[in-house]
């Protein structure tokens, strides 16, 4: 580069302008490249920054999900009190950890064991399959930690079996935080006993412990006297980051895991450069940072360094363009300010000069146009009234219009740039002084930007001439949308963060209360039928008591069915999944059928139960179960909140529409009375509801007194089924109070259908029909059984106490029952007895129900291929109702059943056989 000239003492004024020029040109060459390379320093940053927040975040949030999966799995001991192989390798299986848990090892249970109980622990699993179990390493010991399951159950997971990890100190010291402590336990890196083979990985295990039903477990001693083992994990560090990423790439960021608080190679678990082969040591990384994070109680430390692709992709790289391009535009300046003050100096001495230094002056501004078209920053030459002289490429690849295109465009008539309070610092530059315009946004309406938001920042300085006068104005403008963008983003994210976070704690505050009451409801009748069981087993109970228990006990665990059948309905509502049987239904035999189910609670209380019905109120569409399902709920929860000797009126009666209360229906219009419909009105002189809890009566776990001192227990569901089922069916439910002790009054309004001459009286539902088809939420009391004496009966359930219940249950009928255990006794012992009549579970372990059937119907009528079949079994959807009947069974019975509707069934079975054979 030529040395710059200096001004020489004794000139005149004039020639020291040049100068001047220079030195503003090239301060502001110096503004704009530290403004480019500061701005590409802070974007790098933030990119570098939210890489290492999203890294951490999926980190942190994998591991609870996987703690929480854990957390589950001790709820399967928590509700048995014996867990077999097959029942823990269901679970794990249902949980399908390949897909849904990506990069865990498997999941794991590991029992406490004393040393008089390791030979009886050895023979169990052997029976289980494992013929060379034995508890690893030998040796004796005060206790042994022995892992009897682990799924799945592959090359790797079968070489633990039996290891006890107990007797490993890495091991040992997470398996005592967490039995001491009841929370989930970290180990520190260990490395696998699975890593059988030759690459062989750094490793942890998480683990929470499992203490035995019914123990105290408030103090650290009674929480080591009652642990019974722990559910655990295996993890290999590498696939586990693998399975969280997954093809996901973070570019230019590689990071490192640490466990503990030293960064040291004896703690490494996990290098990303390895994984992706971008090991390069002479690299020294721009940005780099160490977070921690906690692991279930342990810490791990996460160092984060940038690679040589982050700085590929930085924009610092347009600093030393813009540092070129600045020099020569200020050189460019200088000489042609420095040209024109010589000529004007020499005019007077010669003409010649003149025209010389004019030439010099125009083959200068002809390398400024060339500089200034190819600069990679937007520039507009303006005139001193605002009319654009000149423009370079970058401006009219940035707003999409080229100086032809203009116009009449005058810069200081933009209504944009006045509206935005930018013109302020424009006139200044009009007015002679330079300025810089700060961010502002600007909305072309053309190029790449049309219909979008375009972020500039600008520098606007005036080109005088030798007079002083302003000569034209340049205009350099950056585009900072990009940035803008990013800071914009970040804010949202961090905003969306803070929202997640609050909706996360409040809905695990709903879940923990949710899950508090649920167990209190469940463990309270549970509680009685335990303690009044074990009296009963001791035989020192007199007849009347025992007969107490009896009904005690019957009483309670139908209270226990029905609110895991209302939990069932809820979650088939939440999923979409309850469907309807859909049919002309007359209402009168639906709610007559509702009051008798509910008669004895009434009657138990000194409840007087009053109803108006009218037996001609007309059709609807519906289901009736789903229809019984709603008066039931309404009347109990009547009887329920109604003190003794209390009032409830039930009215069902036809309606006439008035404008003030419309029905919402979801059938057609032609299908439906405009100006009728049908109206059920339950009302109580009970406590009633407060004005306040009127409008949240219908939702689901809501109740108007959900404190642990509240007189009535419950969910909160029944009113929830009620409103779901009436909207199903087109209608609407709704609730009145006039306050608390005041009672209260709830109506369904059921869209009427038509009766043009024929009704379809072959569809309608009559009362024996409903009561004799009881839905799953309400078992009718206990009646007289027919006689099924000398009628053979076979019973197909891998259960053995489901077995004995149902044989005692025909057999109190004089019928001769035969028991199988699965389906291949079952069919054997159906050639040897030729049952009557078959009653079969249908989920079984190998062989289910269904094959049992089919087999069965394959015989042929000879074989007693034909014999009639009932499914008795936990699976009451709709969906598995209708499966049954296809497959070959003529009934489908829900467990659990009362003894008069099985043997009915049954009964109704023989009897229908005899008509056909008779007919």
């Amino acid at each position: 580069m030529r040395s710059t000239p200096q001004p020489k003492l004794g000139q005149p004024p004039r020639l020291r302008t040049p100068y001047l020029v220079l030195a503003g040109a090239l301060l502001l060459t110096s503004l704009a490249t530290y403004y480019v390379a500061a701005s590409a320093e802070a974007k790098d940053r933030l990119r570098f920054e939210n890489s290492v927040q999203h890294t951490q975040d999926s980190v942190v949030n994998r591991l609870q999900t996987y703690i929480a999966m854990l957390r589950a799995g001790t709820g399967l001991f928590a509700a048995s009190n014996s867990v077999t192989r097959q029942q823990f390798k269901s679970y794990v299986d249902r949980l399908n950890l390949s897909e849904r848990y990506p990069g865990i090892q498997g999941i794991g249970f590991s029992k406490r064991v004393k040393p008089d109980e390791k030979e009886a622990l050895i023979a169990e699993m052997r029976r289980q399959g494992f013929q060379d179990f034995t508890i690893k390493p030998e040796g004796e010991r005060e206790e042994y930690h022995a892992i009897i399951f682990l799924e799945p159950l592959d090359r790797r997971n079968r070489v633990a079996i039996g290891f006890d990890m107990f007797s490993e100190p890495v091991r040992h010291a997470a398996m005592e935080q967490a039995r001491d402590t009841g929370q989930p336990a970290a180990s520190g890196k260990v490395t696998l006993v699975q890593e059988i083979d030759e690459q062989k990985q750094a490793g942890f295990l998480i683990y929470i412990p499992v203490y035995k039903k019914g123990q105290p477990t408030e103090t650290v001693e009674q929480r080591r006297d009652a642990l019974e083992g722990f559910v655990y994990s295996p993890f290999r560090t590498d696939d586990l980051l693998e399975g969280i990423f997954g093809n996901e790439k973070i570019p230019g960021v590689a990071f490192q895991v640490y466990d503990g608080d030293a960064l040291t190679p004896d703690n490494l678990l996990h290098d990303s450069r390895k994984i992706t082969g971008a090991v390069d040591d002479s690299y020294e990384a721009r940005f780099t940072t160490v977070t921690t994070i906690n692991v279930a109680g342990r810490p791990w430390q996460l160092a984060f360094s940038t690679q040589p692709d982050f700085d590929l992709a930085s924009g610092r790289n347009l600093a030393p363009f813009i540092m070129l391009g600045g020099v020569m535009i200020s050189l460019v300046l200088f000489a042609v300010t420095r040209a024109q003050a010589r000529s004007r100096a020499e005019a007077e001495a010669a003409a010649a000069e003149l025209r010389q230094s004019e030439s010099l002056l125009r083959e200068s501004e002809a390398r400024f146009r060339a500089l200034v078209e190819q600069s990679p920053l937007s520039t507009q030459i303006l005139a001193p009234d605002g009319r654009t002289l000149r423009v370079n490429r970058a401006w009219e690849k940035l707003f999409g219009v080229t100086l032809d295109q203009i116009g009449d465009y005058n810069i200081l008539k933009d209504e944009q740039l006045i509206a935005k309070g930018v013109m302020p610092y424009i006139e200044k530059a009009f007015a002679g002084e330079a300025a810089e315009i700060p961010p502002v946004a600007y909305a072309p309406n053309r190029g790449p930007y049309k219909g979008r938001e375009l972020w500039m920042t600008a520098y606007i300085y005036p080109v005088k001439d030798e007079s002083g006068n302003i000569r034209e104005v340049v205009l350099v403008q950056e585009d900072i949308t990009e940035r803008k963008r990013a800071e914009r983003e970040r804010a949202e994210l961090l905003a969306r963060e803070r929202e997640a976070r609050q909706e996360a704690e409040t809905a695990n505050r709903l879940k923990d209360e949710f899950l508090a009451t649920v167990s209190h409801e469940l463990r309270t009748p549970l509680n009685a039928i335990l303690g009044w069981a074990g009296l009963l087993r001791n035989g020192r109970l007199d007849a009347e008591t025992a007969a107490r228990a009896y009904v005690v006990i019957e009483t309670n665990a139908k209270a226990q069915a029905q609110l895991i059948n209302d939990i069932l309905d809820v979650s088939r509502i939440i999923t979409g999944k309850v469907r309807l049987e859909v049919r002309q239904v007359e209402l009168a035999p639906v709610v007559e059928a509702a009051i008798d189910s509910v008669r004895p609670a009434a009657d138990a209380k000194g409840i007087k139960i009053k109803k108006e019905i009218d037996d001609q109120s007309g059709l609807v569409l519906g289901d009736p179960d789903r229809l019984q399902q709603v008066v039931w709920n309404l009347l109990s929860n009547a009887i329920k909140f109604t003190p003794s000797g209390g009032c409830v009126e039930v009215r069902l009666e036809r309606r006439e529409v008035d404008e003030s209360l419309k029905v919402n229906s979801n059938e057609p219009v032609d299908s439906i009375h405009p100006s009728s419909y049908i109206e059920i009105k339950v009302s109580d002189t009970g406590q009633g509801i407060k004005s306040e809890f009127l409008p949240y009566v219908f939702d689901r776990f809501t109740q108007a007194d959900g404190s642990i001192t509240r007189k009535h227990g419950g969910l909160g569901l029944g009113l929830a089924i009620v409103r779901h089922l009436v909207e199903m069916h087109g209608g609407t439910a709704q609730a009145e109070s006039e306050g608390e002790g005041r009672g209260s009054t709830f109506y369904v309004r059921l869209p009427l259908l038509k009766d043009e001459g024929g009704r379809m009286k072959d569809e309608k539902v009559s009362k024996f029909e409903i009561a004799a088809s009881k839905s799953s939420f309400h078992r009718s009391p206990f009646v007289a059984h027919p006689s099924l004496r000398g009628l053979r009966v076979m019973v197909v359930d891998d259960d053995a106490d489901a077995r004995e219940v149902i044989k005692a249950m025909l057999a109190q009928s004089g019928a001769e029952v035969e028991t199988a255990a699965s389906v291949a006794d079952a069919l054997r012992l159906f050639e040897r007895f030729k049952p009557a009549v078959l009653v079969s579970d249908i989920a079984m372990p190998e062989q289910d129900g269904y094959s049992l059937i089919r087999a069965i119907r394959s015989l042929g009528s000879e074989r007693g291929g034909l014999v009639p079949a009932i499914a008795l079994t936990a699976r009451v959807k709709a969906e598995d109702r209708e499966r049954a009947r296809t497959e070959g069974f003529q009934l489908h019975l829900s467990k659990p059943i009362e003894p008069a509707e099985l043997v009915r069934a049954v009964a109704s079975l023989v009897e229908n056989r005899a008509k056909d054979h008779h007919q």
